[in-house]
């Protein structure tokens, strides 16, 4: 909640600890998302932010202690797998084997979720367009090189409209909320859950 200094007509506010998990797949726009100015009305969070990465979090010991935006690839554990398995097809993601979900799924911070919906071929050309992995305003450390081949491969490994069911239902099964926004549309419009089912992703 706003209040304005007049003092010294400064604008400062408060309010609760709180996490929001910023979720889909590699390329669908979830760094983008984060530094629009819709990210204030949708999520009750700044794009000022701290943004948190897995990476982080999987030798945590306790839960996050200030407000922040989690960065989370719902490929993960299928990139996983597609690195260490000789089959490449027919990837299903189980997200209880990513030691980073299990902690993030059990902090008691009130959290919601955003999950970022777009399709096949949209997520192929962000992959094949996009040069890094992230930004070092966004890591804090130089970009590394964005693997184009690699992470379409990943993609082509699995069907993804049930790839997002599946997210969808591990979400529901911990107990966070979530909410479903096209990514394809610059207002990032907010679908029914209904939607998604009938959605062609893999188009």
């Amino acid at each position: 909640m706003f209040r304005v200094d007049l003092r010294s007509d400064i604008y400062t506010y408060n309010r609760n600890l709180m996490i929001c998990i910023v979720s889909g797949p590699s390329c669908v726009g979830k760094s983008t998302f984060l530094q629009d100015t819709q990210v204030y009305p949708i999520t009750n969070l700044l794009s000022t932010d701290p943004v948190v990465f897995p990476y982080t979090i999987s030798n945590q010991t306790e839960n996050q202690k200030d407000s922040c935006f989690i960065h989370y690839n719902t490929l993960r554990v299928a990139d996983q797998i597609f690195r260490n398995s000789d089959e490449k097809t027919g990837l299903q993601n189980n997200f209880t084997t990513d030691l980073s979900w299990g902690k993030i799924s059990k902090f008691s911070t009130p959290t919601n979720v955003i999950v970022l919906v777009a399709s096949r071929t949209v997520l192929e050309n962000r992959m094949l367009s996009r040069q890094f992995i992230e930004t070092k305003a966004l890591t804090g450390f130089p970009p590394e090189r964005y693997s184009a081949k690699h992470w379409i491969g990943v993609l082509n490994s699995l069907d993804l409209h049930a790839h997002y069911l599946s997210w969808c239902s591990e979400l529901r099964r911990v107990g966070k909320q979530y909410t479903l926004i096209n990514s394809e549309s610059e207002d990032y419009q907010i679908l029914k859950h209904d939607e998604l089912r009938h959605l062609n992703l893999n188009k």
